[in-house]
């Protein structure tokens, strides 16, 4: 497009409560420096361009957003003295691009995009204390926070109370036609699609089944005190892996400091907690096990993912068989295909396996 990138905005979430900027998170001299005789990075709008006609665009998501599409609908209009305003921007660019957008797109992932100091700094701390416990550390990214329990529409054997505490939390922060929506899903065809967030037993069954030793080091990426269940939820896992730590078991109060209540500066410990690990699990899928996934690649680091809807059957199937059934087997045996795993993800998501990058490291 022969355009001038605008540092991007972050979109404040309702649920995080975190209005953290790109600048809070990422080394921006840093990214223009690596991208410079690429693309051209300001900090803000010039002040000669702030009296400039603003166009927004809505481009489609995945495959529909190729090159085509914004040569043919965005260039036009800026080419006219304006300025585009993509939004939103998430998945809106296509898994597959020819060969040199494809490298820029690998140079501007894994070597413009870096943490500001004072979340490398913890990130690192973070890393070298699990190191010290285990110079194999395990990371998992539990997915169970309420906010995706709820989304889920499944449920997890809590009964009235667990019923009751989630449609609160749906009329909370949901708006009325997104409830309806998904009031429409029923729980039980939920789990057996695989839509269904895992639970700290599911979740330490399947680790277990994957050769994870009860006395392994595992960092627990999560946020903890959004979890569904709080505190005992953690503790379930425990149960089954007493060293599973989380960045607050790990770091001192003083030493989160100010960071304690932003959201995605904690998220950017965990990614690189997760990154640096012998082995990551992801309990589901979603940008930040698909960006860990892809990130290790890069490094030729192994991830374990979990699949869904095969441990779904697994697990129903269990509840109706004798005792002779053994569990970890018929799971290990679900995922043969993580055990042979070749340093290749299966998804064809660019985040999650981007080959073009591979071959260029």
């Amino acid at each position: 497009l022969n355009l001038t990138l605008v540092v991007p905005f972050l979109k404040a979430h309702p649920v995080w409560g975190d209005s953290s900027s790109f600048q809070d998170l990422f080394n921006v001299t840093h990214f223009k420096a690596v991208l410079k005789g690429f693309v051209k990075v300001v900090a803000s709008i010039p002040e000669e361009g702030k009296h400039l006609p603003i166009h927004e665009f809505r481009p489609p998501e995945d495959a529909l957003a190729t090159l085509d599409w914004y040569v043919e609908n965005v260039k036009p209009t800026v080419q006219n003295n304006s300025i585009a305003l993509l939004s939103p921007f998430a998945r809106r660019l296509a898994n597959a691009l020819p060969a040199p957008w494809q490298l820029l797109r690998c140079k501007v992932n894994y070597e413009s995009l870096k943490f500001v100091d004072s979340i490398l700094v913890l990130g690192r701390k973070v890393v070298r204390r699990m190191k010290k416990m285990s110079s194999n550390f395990v990371s998992l990214h539990w997915r169970f926070e309420t906010d995706a329990v709820a989304y889920s529409m499944c449920e997890f054997g809590g009964g009235e109370k667990e019923k009751l505490a989630l449609e609160e939390y749906r009329v909370r922060h949901w708006d009325r036609a997104t409830r309806k929506l998904r009031e429409l899903l029923n729980p039980a065809s939920q789990r057996v699609l695989g839509q269904c967030p895992m639970s700290a037993i599911e979740t330490g069954i399947f680790m277990r089944a994957m050769g994870i030793r009860r006395n392994a080091v595992i960092y627990v990426s999560t946020l903890e005190e959004q979890l569904f269940g709080g505190n005992h939820s953690l503790q379930s896992l425990r149960t089954m892996f007493p060293s599973a730590l989380t960045k607050r078991d790990v770091l001192t109060k003083e030493e989160l400091g100010p960071l304690a209540k932003r959201a995605s500066a904690l998220a950017a410990i965990d990614y690189i907690a997760c990154t640096e690990s012998s082995v990551f699990f992801p309990t589901a899928t979603g940008n930040f096990p698909n960006f860990v996934i892809g990130h290790r690649l890069f490094y030729g680091r192994r991830s374990i993912q979990p699949h869904l809807k095969k441990l779904s059957a697994v697990y129903s199937c269990h509840h109706h068989m004798s005792r002779e059934c053994n569990l970890l087997n018929l799971v290990r045996a679900a995922h043969e295909e993580c055990l042979i795993y070749h340093g290749r993800s299966p998804s064809s998501n660019f985040f999650a396996n981007p080959e073009e990058c591979l071959c260029a490291h």
